[in-house]
């Protein structure tokens, strides 16, 4: 199976499985209500050795970066002799990346595994913004450790 770009400019691979469109159950013929639909391995297009692998992937990405931003924040706030501009820097570009693997990695992950966004329209928005937020706190931070040099 190949990767291709699907007529609706998404993109489908082998990876992620095909792309479902899950249309909501309607319980009388004017109000639609969306049911929760249990995703299988048949109906979600990923195999069980696919998930356990992104599962393992992800698990282990999200304890490293927590645990590497935590040791870094923790050694530059607990020691006062490394309390220097350029660690400030390194302890906000650790905040960075701690606030976007919290708010937003475990959720992408179980967007990517369920294909479906269980946790509203309201925090769809505000992972996004997260994401923004910290790729952009990221760059500004590295530009102002370039221009400290």
């Amino acid at each position: 199976m190949s990767a291709s770009f699907i007529p609706n400019n998404t993109f489908q691979g082998i990876d992620y499985g095909p792309l479902q469109n899950i249309q909501p159950q309607t319980i009388s013929s004017t109000l639609p209500t969306p049911t929760a639909t249990i995703l299988t391995e048949e109906n979600s297009g990923m195999s069980q050795w696919i998930k356990i692998a992104w599962t393992s992937v992800f698990a282990l990405m999200i304890m490293v970066a927590c645990g590497g931003n935590c040791i870094v924040i923790w050694i530059v706030i607990a020691h006062r002799r490394m309390r220097t501009v350029t660690n400030y820097f390194l302890v906000n570009l650790s905040m960075a990346d701690l606030l976007l693997t919290l708010l937003n990695c475990s959720f992408n992950f179980t967007y990517m595994i369920q294909r479906h966004w269980p946790f509203g329209s309201w925090y769809c928005s505000i992972s996004n913004f997260i994401a923004n937020a910290t790729v952009a706190a990221s760059v500004f931070t590295l530009t102002g450790i370039s221009c400290d040099r």
